[in-house]
């Protein structure tokens, strides 16, 4: 029996063995996302701090243009004081000669307005363009660092599954068919566990003296009734934890 459990034992460390890898391979897509979208934010961002600089040049001939217009207004309200004939008509002229200045002098602070802001962002624009490069190329060099580390946990996990299963089958049906019926369903979970100080360690419950002896002497794979696990005691607790024959 000290065989079938150290048996037991081992196929217990492999499948734990596979479950851990099994766990840190299904933690590497949220990461591997997580950087993709960090990826996209920052070509993102760089794209929008371009496309706002192109606005605000669109904006600033615009506006250009319109004090032009303003301008020329002002200009033929001007010429056409001389022709006319009544005073009515002059002062009309004046009061629109006046607003179109008035008009430009708005439009003007507007351009200065957007001048300004074309400066902040041509700034803004030279920062992102400095250190896009290197940004984008850490992010890509983490994702590839991802994406291979995936390959070596498949590998991995490949090579313990197959050592797992070509182990598996060398043990008896018998010593078989009790461990899995424990760990069925529950991949992460341990199927053995030591009995120490009169308990069981896997859920801390005391197991009566009988049933302590009986693992001890070895001649039957016993389970804890309270876990289900199955129990056994290391050979240098044996001595600690023996005790004298049920009378």
């Amino acid at each position: 029996m000290k065989e079938t459990i150290a048996s037991l034992l081992k196929l217990q460390e492999l499948d734990l063995a596979l479950e851990d890898f099994r766990r840190a391979a299904s933690d590497l897509p949220p990461r591997r996302s997580a950087l993709q979208d960090d990826l996209r934010l920052l070509i993102a961002a760089f794209e929008d701090s371009k496309k706002s600089l192109s606005d605000a040049q669109i904006k600033r001939r615009t506006l250009e243009q319109e004090a032009e217009a303003k301008e020329e207004s002002a200009r033929k309200h001007t010429a056409e004081l001389n022709a006319v004939k009544s005073n009515d008509a002059y002062k009309a002229l004046l009061v629109e000669i006046e607003e179109a200045k008035k008009q430009k002098v708005v439009v003007e602070d507007g351009i200065l307005e957007v001048m300004e802001l074309q400066e902040k962002l041509q700034k803004d624009l030279k920062a992102r363009e400095r250190t896009l490069a290197a940004d984008k190329a850490a992010i890509e060099k983490k994702i590839a660092e991802e994406d291979e580390m995936e390959k070596r946990l498949v590998s991995d996990l490949e090579s313990k599954n197959a050592e797992r299963e070509a182990f598996f089958q060398t043990l008896p049906e018998d010593v078989r068919r009790p461990y899995e019926a424990v760990r069925r369903g529950r991949t992460s979970f341990s199927a053995l566990a030591e009995v120490k100080g009169m308990a069981c360690l896997g859920c801390r419950t005391k197991i009566p003296p009988d049933v302590v002896n009986q693992v001890m002497k070895g001649k039957e794979i016993i389970v804890c009734e309270s876990c289900s696990r199955l129990l056994y005691i290391l050979p240098a607790a044996s001595e600690t934890d023996a005790l004298p024959p049920s009378a």
